[in-house]
Order: structure tokens, then sequence, then C-alpha cells
């Protein structure tokens, strides 16, 4: 039996509940039968819907009528069916989940400070799966992000509608996290 590596930043039992996690949802995953989604394509119902909404204006009243009728049922009816529709992918839904939690865990956040609404960084060597960017709720912008291997570009923009507007009057700090599993 090889030697199990030691991590001293890494606790037990958060280890644990990692795999557990990981193992339970393997075994679903593996329990699932047939073809993903399969129980969907099988729904006559969907099926027509699908069919129907491609067409302009085909999820009409008179050429939908079904569609129309569930639309006015009550809500907890409607959401209930639409739990049975996605029950089937939990397993794929908590696969997902155990991922993105490892991956957005994986990194360390940096202060850093964007002046006339931009920020710009080599990546160097670091090619990050996942670009995470926290800045407090109180300012009037979002990021925009766009990145290759090379460079990471952040462009702050004002919230609201009409035409995009730079946040240049302001010095925004922000957290920047590279996260890689």
């Amino acid at each position: 039996m090889p030697a199990r590596l030691i991590n001293p930043h890494v606790q037990d039992t958060t280890l644990e509940q990692v795999l557990t996690a990981i193992e339970s949802t393997h075994q679903k995953i593996h329990r699932t039968p047939g073809k993903v989604g399969q129980h969907l394509r099988e729904d006559e119902w969907l099926m027509a819907v699908k069919q129907r909404s491609a067409i302009p204006g085909g999820m009409s009243e008179f050429d939908l009528p079904s569609y129309h009728y569930w639309r006015h049922r009550p809500a907890e009816e409607r959401m209930q069916q639409l739990q049975n529709w996605l029950l089937p992918f939990s397993s794929i839904h908590s696969a997902i989940d155990i991922v993105l939690g490892l991956l957005r865990d994986s990194g360390r956040p940096e202060q850093q400070r964007a002046d006339n609404g931009g920020y710009q960084r080599m990546l160097e060597s670091r090619n990050p799966q996942l670009i995470r960017v926290a800045l407090d709720d109180a300012l009037p912008c979002v990021p925009e992000i766009s990145a290759n291997k090379y460079m990471l570009n952040i462009r702050f923009v004002q919230v609201g509608f009409g035409p995009v507007r730079v946040c240049s009057d302001l010095a925004i700090d922000f957290d920047l996290t590279f996260c890689t599993l």
C-alpha cells in the first residue's frame, strides 16, 4: 500500500467529507439507467413543445393548447412537474457541485486596484481554469472579463440601461482569485 502524502494545509475531516461526497456521487451516476436525458426525449408532450417552439408563432394558444393550459396551472403544480423532469439529473448536478466547489476554493484572493475602470495583467506561467472577481456590492459597476492564456483584461462598466460606460472616474478595489485544480 503506497504511503499517503501528507499536506499540513488539508484538514482530515474536510478531506474525508469531500472523498465521501465524491464516492457517493460516483455511485449515483453509475446507477443511473440509460442515456442522460432520455426520459425527456420520450415525453411526447415535451417534444411537441420543443418542436413548436422552433417555429415562429408556433407556441400560440391554438397551435399548442396543452402548453397554455399547463402554463395556467398553479405554480406549485408546475414546479413539481419541473422537479420531476430534473430529478434524473441530480447525480450530475452533485458531481458538478463538487468539482466547482473544489475549483472555487483552490485559489487565494489577492487585493487589486483598477484605475480608470480597467485592469490588465500578464498571466505568466499561471493558466487558471477559473478567475473570480469580487467587489463591494455598493459599487455601481460590474466586471467584464476577457482572457486568453497570456493576458487578463477586466473592464468595470456601469450598471444600468443604455450604452455601456466604463467606470473611469473610480479607483475600484477588488479581490482577484486564480483557481486551478
